[in-house]
């Protein structure tokens, strides 16, 4: 097998653990509903276990190790994933499980587990709640039109095309729509536009939405098919650069600009913009050799 077909096989991978990860963040909305189901599931587990006695070392045994890879899995540190894995071990097998004893470790552990979960749960519904309400505010203030607007900004960041991003990244892509002032009728194709460009990329998200959303300003679709044609017009732009896309959004960050204020059309400024990197020009003179090529061409 090569190499690119391994990075291929490798990305296609984390591409698939990142939507998987995405799925259950959303799926922390259900946290109370959540809550109640593991808890009976917990329940019916221990009374198997107790009512099988060499089950309660074999599921103990089994809980230390899947702790043990979920702090590597977060964490990286095989030291401390190895640590925990042993500690854990020793403490398993140093002592007799007796019913008590089980059924006094599993209520203690089964209880933080669904309090953790219900905790974490209701951080996220809070910082999301804050980064909607701070989107909302910009667009339409704190007049009766809040509300509304903020019910909508749910909606339009309650689910996206690839279900590559998380709840509380769709929601600060959102937010950075609104502070770049694009109309919140193209916040759903921006939306859509950002999560296709970071999912090909690799780049920042943020870095990503301001990058869409000023070229959304800029061209102003007026549905979903001329929203599709600008994502392409990007993603070509972004493919046929022979720079990184850390270095092209890094040129488009120094010049954006030029864009912005419309000095230079958007197709204008995405040739400009692809010669120049090119061409080696410094990440830092872009902007300057952007606009010498349109003093020139004028």
């Amino acid at each position: 097998m090569t190499t690119k077909s391994k990075q291929g096989i490798d990305q296609s991978l984390t591409d698939a653990i990142k939507s998987l990860g995405s799925t259950l963040r959303a799926a922390y909305e259900l946290a109370p509903l959540a809550v109640v189901v593991l808890a009976a599931l917990s329940l019916l587990l221990v009374w198997l276990t107790v009512t099988w006695t060499p089950l309660m070392t074999g599921s103990a045994v089994i809980l230390v190790l899947i702790l043990s890879l979920s702090i590597f899995a977060f964490r990286g540190n095989f030291g401390e994933a190895l640590l925990s894995l042993v500690g854990g071990l020793l403490s398993v097998f140093a002592y007799e499980w007796t019913t008590e004893r089980y059924v006094a470790f599993s209520i203690a552990w089964i209880g933080f587990a669904l309090f953790a979960l219900l905790i974490a749960s209701i951080k996220i519904a809070a910082k999301n709640e804050d980064i909607y309400r701070q989107a909302a505010l910009k667009l339409v203030g704190s007049g009766p039109r809040l509300k509304e607007t903020e019910k909508r900004l749910k909606d339009i960041g309650s689910k996206t095309d690839l279900s590559m991003l998380g709840p509380i990244e769709r929601a600060d892509i959102i937010r950075t729509f609104a502070f770049r002032d694009l109309p919140i009728d193209l916040f759903s194709s921006a939306l859509s536009a950002t999560e296709s460009l970071s999912v090909i990329t690799k780049c920042d998200i943020n870095t990503v939405a301001i990058f869409v959303a000023d070229f959304f300003q800029s061209f102003q679709p007026e549905d979903d098919a001329q929203a599709r044609q600008i994502t392409d017009i990007l993603y070509n732009s972004i493919r046929s650069t022979p720079v990184p896309p850390e270095d092209y959004f890094a040129g488009f960050e120094k010049s954006r600009r030029l864009v912005v204020s419309k000095l230079l059309n958007p197709i204008d400024f995405l040739d400009n913009l692809r010669e120049c990197l090119s061409e080696g020009v410094p990440i830092d003179e872009v902007c300057k050799a952007i606009e010498i090529r349109h003093e020139d061409e004028a």
